[in-house]
């Protein structure tokens, strides 16, 4: 077996790639979609700043940033004293209301970013990252806040090369959590008494399954609370300052020096502490597989359910596996509502809502889901659903409503619309997508899932009222009229109605679990139906019957779709006394408490104005060290050129500028390159600068070296589709002006036809198109040099690629992946650039290249096969069977989170001169074998392999490889 300069560069390039992979066009291409506002030109924004901020805000957010102003002034003191960190100067925060993403992120400690609609989620599985009273905005600021501080507190002179955290993801969020206005609540309590006696508790997303987000959160923050307890609301404070050191900061040693305790016995400490407390609650309660029945085994993950009104089908929002991806299926029903045959896949569509709904014909169902709408925003629309057919019709646009339920009679539809961070029901006509205002709540208030009664007269809706409390509500379906259902101190959730309308079913914590309950619609005759000890809520009142189908934990990595019978009563058995040294942690604060809404004053707005996003390009990667190869210029030597590498951009992604300069043993041998992109417009525009000294493709087995000099300008319009997130087109047009200078090409003067590198100056003109969808990419190009414009050849170049991929099972584990690429050459050809199959790989070669990472070169080559063939013409394809690793991912979990894929494959291409050889006759080359895969950008893969050329030269058959492909 033959182990070429490709494989003994194999981990070298997985680092090299993945390490600068910032700068590569791809990755700017995916900040630049980020959803920041950047490409939005019909919405100005403004500052204003305060002693510690600058708020940055767009248009008709005026009130709700000098809310957000009063609130960060008012929670600074609280979390720059818990932490023993000031930040000087002033910190930015941004915020949107351009998309519908409840989330918020803190960027190092250089600024904030907040959308407008509400941290809170109740609609997330059992409302676990949806707890406590506080409203949103006190603690998402908070827990931004927080994350600043940390990172100012531990940042050591390594961050100014290539900025990166310094302390561990769960103690950084968990650190945040503790910080916020509220204390433990019960929400948090059931994923972490679900973890615990799974004997799963997991950091850092090293254990793969349903909970992995929550856990890193709430391990991290139960572990942060318990070091409060055990060693003094100072030892935070304490951590962050002990753990600086000559290499970086040393979170470990930080850990050790504050609280004279390594950190792996606290954390084997806290483990046996909260399994303790966790299995002690657990053991006294009831199991869900007591009290009701399965009404599906058939998927791992449920997220939604709903029976239709016949009760002859089930439409499961669930995955069928880990790593499958959460689609809508339908299943059969037959009689005691018990499911039958295999589920079928209704809609293969990304992003829908878990709250959906049946027409009251059972002919449709109405979801809510994610799109791009006008101007690229990120938005919630409903769409409707044909069954069986699957056909998707969209019904509202750029509405941003959820959460939609049927009307009974069929003539309307409710669902929740938000707005700045306030909800309201909104009636919307199934026909034609017009919708009307039924409330007008104001002020802070969030609505969850709404369910009308059989009457159609009255809607139940979960509430989240301005004095943070959550309880069911009752809303008149003509006036919009609110009354409040449940009022205690608990949390409920999720009313269903009964199907005579007398009753409501909800989800409370009234007893610290999440456990069904049901109350008459006049607040009397309140009923506990359910005490299991992992947490249930419900879902529907099954037509036509005495069942609440309700979505339980039955594990760590399982929800599953339950029937229980609505008219058991449960009494749950208290939560046992245990000790404190178990429990004692949940009480434990910061010596500081954020103040509440009252205490808070209206901050003093310093300054105010436009804000321009040019004015605030900040480096991303301020330095990051490159090596790169090269020769002297009569090419006796090789050498090594070291460099810097830079990203720069504003916290929007509106500019994003990177670039590199090395430097060789002379200024001759100096090389640069520059790209800025301008994401402002719906138009993306990337300028690109080349004075690079680089090392190109291989020619006739030798490393070639080449000066580049040039100009490019490229326009990119995306256009996405209206309906799915994962389809898309853009059109691109671009300009360059190339000038390509041999660099040390004595070795190649010679009479090889084609291998003689030459000067040329190239003025091209590019246009191009790009798609991408679920099971077709297509990616094509024209170029055509002038010499009216000063270039030295005319041609014209067209490369294409286009891939596909074919689930040939149900589950989508194994698909057919097919690929065709290819270019085509009219005109005279500069022989550098001489269309060729290739020897190797795009990046391999003996030594890695920045300009191959910066700007790659299109790459043709038949995997098994290292001779070169030169043409006019040349066509790779190839056709393999992809499969997901499952048995692999069970024994190493942490691989699940790169979903490897396995690829078996056969593969022939060809080159060859149009005018005089046909395509039967180009020497086509055959080989075939197999590799490793992972996604490493959105279509754009690594691989490791290993194939066999059959008519390869003897000796030289068997090719061990890694490569970088786009496409399916």
């Amino acid at each position: 077996m033959s182990a070429r300069p490709t494989t003994r560069r194999a981990l070298l390039l997985v680092s090299a790639v993945i390490a600068f992979q910032f700068l590569s066009q791809s990755v700017t291409a995916q900040l630049s979609r980020f959803p920041t506002g950047a490409g939005r030109s019909d919405v100005g924004w403004s500052e204003l700043g305060t002693e510690h901020f600058v708020v940055i805000y767009h248009d008709g957010l005026d009130s709700v940033a000098r809310e957000a102003a009063a609130v960060a002034e008012a929670i600074y003191p609280i979390v720059t004293s818990n932490l023993g960190t000031d930040i000087e100067g002033r910190t930015p925060l941004f915020l949107s209301n351009l998309d519908d993403v409840p989330n918020a992120f803190a960027f190092g400690d250089r600024y904030m970013f907040v959308w407008m609609r509400g941290i809170v989620d109740d609609a997330a599985p059992a409302g676990i990252r949806a707890s406590g009273r506080a409203k949103w905005l006190r603690g998402v600021i908070t827990h931004e806040f927080t994350h600043v501080v940390i990172a100012r507190a531990t940042a050591t002179w390594s961050d100014a090369l290539v900025p990166s955290a310094d302390v561990p993801r769960w103690f950084n969020e968990g650190v945040a959590r503790a910080m916020e206005p509220d204390p433990w609540t019960s929400d948090l309590d059931m994923a972490l008494r679900l973890a615990a006696v799974n004997g799963r508790l997991g950091f850092d997303l090293l254990e793969p399954g349903i909970l992995d987000g929550t856990l890193l959160y709430e391990t991290g923050h139960s572990l942060v609370r318990y070091m409060l307890w055990r060693f003094g609301d100072s030892v935070i404070a304490r951590i962050l300052d002990r753990g600086k050191g000559f290499f970086g900061y040393d979170f470990d040693a930080a850990v050790a020096s504050a609280t004279g305790v390594a950190l792996g016995e606290i954390r084997a400490d806290w483990q046996r502490a909260i399994t303790a407390m966790y299995a002690a609650e657990y053991a006294g309660r009831e199991e869900a597989e007591d009290v009701a029945t399965a009404a599906t085994t058939s998927f791992e993950v449920v997220l939604g359910a709903r029976f239709s009104p016949d009760r002859r089908r089930l439409a499961v929002l669930g995955s069928l596996g880990r790593g499958r991806p959460t689609r809508l299926h339908l299943l059969d029903v037959g009689d005691s509502m018990r499911t039958k045959g295999a589920p079928e896949l209704l809609l293969d569509e990304p992003a829908v809502d878990a709250e959906f709904s049946w027409s009251p014909d059972g002919r449709r169902i109405v979801i809510g889901k994610y799109r791009y709408g006008s101007h690229r925003a990120l938005v919630h629309d409903l769409f409707v659903v044909e069954v069986p057919s699957g056909t998707l019709r969209r019904l509202t646009s750029d509405a941003s409503v959820r959460d939609p339920a049927w009307s009974p009679d069929g003539a309307t539809i409710v669902a929740i619309e938000k707005r700045i961070g306030v909800d309201n029901l909104v009636l919307v006509d199934p026909a034609s997508g017009a919708r009307r205002d039924l409330t007008r709540l104001r002020g802070d208030v969030q609505l969850s899932t709404p369910a009308w009664s059989a009457d159609g007269r009255t809607i139940a809706v979960g509430l989240f009222d301005v004095s943070g409390a959550r309880s069911i509500a009752l809303v008149n379906g003509a006036t919009g009229d609110l009354r409040v259902l449940t009022r205690d101190s608990a949390i409920s959730r999720y009313p269903v109605f009964s199907p005579d309308g007398r009753r409501v079913a909800f989800t409370s914590h009234a007893d610290g679990i999440p456990n069904l309950h049901v109350v008459d619609i006049d607040g009397t005759n309140r009923r506990v139906v359910t005490a299991v000890g992992g947490g249930l809520w419900s879902v529907q009142w099954v037509p036509g019957s005495d069942s609440i189908l309700a979505l339980s934990f039955d594990t760590r990595d399982r929800i599953h779709p339950r029937l229980v019978p609505a008219s058991r009563s449960a009494t749950p058995s208290p939560l046992p006394s245990v000790q404190p040294k178990y429990t004692a942690w949940r009480r434990a604060t910061f010596a500081l408490r954020v103040p509440t809404d009252a205490a808070m004053e209206r901050a003093h707005i310093l300054d105010s104005g436009a804000y321009h996003s040019l004015l605030h390009i900040a480096p991303l990667v301020p330095l990051l060290p490159v090596l790169e190869p090269g020769v002297t210029r009569d090419g006796s030597t090789e050498t090594l050129h070291p460099g810097i590498a830079s990203v720069w951009f504003d916290p929007q992604a509106k500019h994003i500028l990177y670039g590199y300069l090395t430097f060789g043993e002379s200024l001759v041998e100096t090389g640069a390159e520059l790209t800025y992109l301008d994401n402002e417009f719906p138009i993306a525009a990337t300028l690109h600068l080349d004075y690079s000294l680089a090392r190109r493709s291989l020619l006739d087995d030798r490393d070639y070296y080449q000066r580049n000099r040039g100009v490019a300008l490229l326009l990119d319009l995306p256009i996405a589709d209206g309906d799915a997130l994962d389809i898309g087109h853009h059109v691109y047009l671009g300009a360059a002006r190339r000038s390509l200078e041999p660099w040390a090409a004595e070795p190649f003067e010679r009479d090889t036809v084609g291998l003689d590198p030459e000067r040329a100056r190239l003025t091209e003109i590019v246009v191009g198109y790009r798609y991408g969808a679920r099971r077709i990419y297509l990616d094509a190009r024209v170029r055509h040099a002038e010499p009216a414009l000063s270039s030295d050849r005319r041609y014209e170049r067209l490369d294409a690629i286009v891939s596909g991929r074919w689930p040939i099972v149900a589950s989508g584990d194994i698909a057919v992946l097919a690929r065709a690429e290819g270019a085509a050459h009219f005109g005279a050809q500069v022989a550098q650039e001489h269309l060729r199959l290739a020897q190797e790989d795009q990046l391999a070669g003996r030594a890695l290249s920045i300009v191959e990472l910066v700007d790659p070169e299109r790459n043709y080559r038949v995997r098994g096969h290292d001779a070169l063939a030169l043409g006019d013409r040349v066509v790779v394809a190839s056709v393999g069977l992809q499969t997901r690793l499952p048995l692999l991912e069970d024994l190493l979990p942490l691989l699940s989170l790169l979903r490897p894929q396995s690829v078996l494959f056969v593969e022939a291409g060809a080159a060859w001169d149009a005018g005089r050889t046909a395509i039967a006759d180009a020497g086509w080359r055959l080989g075939a074998g197999g590799e490793l895969r992972t996604e490493l950008l959105p279509r754009t893969w690594i691989a490791a392999g290993a194939a066999y050329g059959f008519n390869a030269e003897p000796g030289r058959r068997w090719d061990l490889y890694v490569r970088l492909s786009q496409g399916l």
